[in-house]
């Protein structure tokens, strides 16, 4: 197989990749950096799921922040101010999105309703957008 020609008209091999190499290929996407920019959050199916990970930008350590074995987590950010992180998952494949807020190792859902359009899911997550995002104006960090 070869390429498109370059400005010279001339062309290039490409190179060919079995389907087992291409299956095997990882894909990492999205970014958000912490309150002091020292490590950047991001998505990626590096442990065979997706999942949220984490590099610490000085030493280049790359963590998982989330290890589920069963459902595809998606990062959202960092909290404003703070290390915590939210992320989105749903179960099952139901495509009904759950917003989660992550301290620590704890995370709580901060969408519990059956559907993702119930007003309470959207009322806690404006009550927790007036209690952690508005303060992180002042970039103090929060854990």
């Amino acid at each position: 197989m070869y390429s498109c020609s370059n400005e010279k008209g001339e062309s290039r091999q490409v190179k060919q990749y079995t389907i087992e190499q291409f299956y095997k290929s990882t894909e990492a996407f999205g970014g958000s950096f912490n309150y002091d920019d020292s490590k950047l959050l991001f998505t990626s199916n590096e442990g065979g799921i997706f999942n949220c990970w984490e590099t610490d930008l000085e030493s280049g350590n790359t963590t998982a922040r989330t290890t589920s074995t069963k459902e595809s987590i998606f990062s959202n950010g960092y909290v404003p101010g703070t290390n915590n992180i939210l992320y989105s998952e749903d179960k099952g494949g139901n495509e009904n999105s759950h917003i989660y807020l992550l301290k620590y190792t704890i995370a709580k859902d901060l969408t519990p309703g059956a559907t993702e359009n119930e007003i309470k899911g959207y009322g806690q997550i404006l009550q927790f957008l007036d209690k952690y995002v508005k303060p992180a104006a002042t970039n103090t960090p929060k854990n």
